[in-house]
């Protein structure tokens, strides 16, 4: 982990070097939040009482979901990127150095203009707090945490697929930006089968809807409680998927 908290140093006094760059990325990626919270607030507005949750409720989750995979998207970013690492060779070079892998991807790419979305997600959170009445506020905590845990392994399975496309593949997207944006409000809302598939396929509703629903009151039950500890159980695929990709590589030298 030393090795990593170096990384993350490096990235960072690097992408201070080109501070107007760096600033004009954040402030874009913090306008793209603010876009797709307006554009929920105008939807939803007008089909608000169709719904159980008020238009701060959808707020609380949707800032949830929004910082969430911020944070994984800037600390995830190798394994996003990893096709051009098996591109150009780089992913090779790792192998011969005696570190763990998984920190040298990690620490390949970070961006931290990602945290521009994390920044607005945090004080709409921060808002919406301040004006709902919530139970069990550390659970919010552990919301924030697991989906970082959800989104980060879904960054592993598509870096994983690297192995045996050699390219990235776009329709992944549908699960990670994809989720990001079907997070915007609480997944009950798209329905029974989404509902299904984000509680025992990919489990968004782990993270989001199920301790929504403790933290607004809405329910007592401590399967809901406790429903965010899916995301880490959600590591073990991810790393099983990663491991037989690793098996499956062959360099270029072989």
């Amino acid at each position: 982990m030393k090795l990593y908290f170096k990384l993350i140093g490096m990235h960072f006094k690097s992408q201070m070097q080109h501070r107007t760059s760096f600033i004009t990325l954040t402030v874009g990626q913090a306008l793209m939040t603010v876009s797709a919270v307006m554009s929920v607030l105008i939807l939803m507005s007008q089909s608000q009482n169709n719904t159980e949750f008020t238009i701060m409720e959808m707020l609380l989750a949707g800032s949830i979901v929004n910082a969430t995979f911020s944070l994984a998207e800037c600390f995830f970013r190798g394994f996003d990127l990893f096709p051009r690492l098996l591109g150009n060779g780089q992913y090779e070079r790792m192998l011969l150095r005696p570190k763990n892998i998984l920190i040298q991807i990690l620490g390949s790419t970070m961006e931290f203009s990602r945290l521009g979305r994390t920044f607005v997600a945090l004080v709409i959170l921060i808002f919406v707090l301040l004006q709902v009445p919530i139970q069990h506020g550390w659970m919010i905590l552990l919301m924030i945490l697991s989906g970082i845990v959800l989104f980060g392994s879904l960054f592993i399975i598509y870096g994983a697929c690297s192995f045996y496309t050699t390219d990235s593949l776009e329709v992944f997207n549908i699960f990670t930006d994809g989720g990001r944006q079907f997070g915007q409000i609480p997944f009950n809302l798209y329905g029974k089968n989404i509902l299904v598939f984000a509680t025992f396929v990919i489990p968004y509703a782990c993270f989001q809807y199920y301790p929504l629903l403790v933290i607004l009151g809405k329910s007592v039950s401590t399967i809901y409680m406790l429903a965010p500890l899916a995301s880490f159980i959600f590591i073990i695929p991810a790393m099983l998927i990663w491991q037989q990709g690793m098996r499956h590589y062959q360099s270029t030298g072989s």
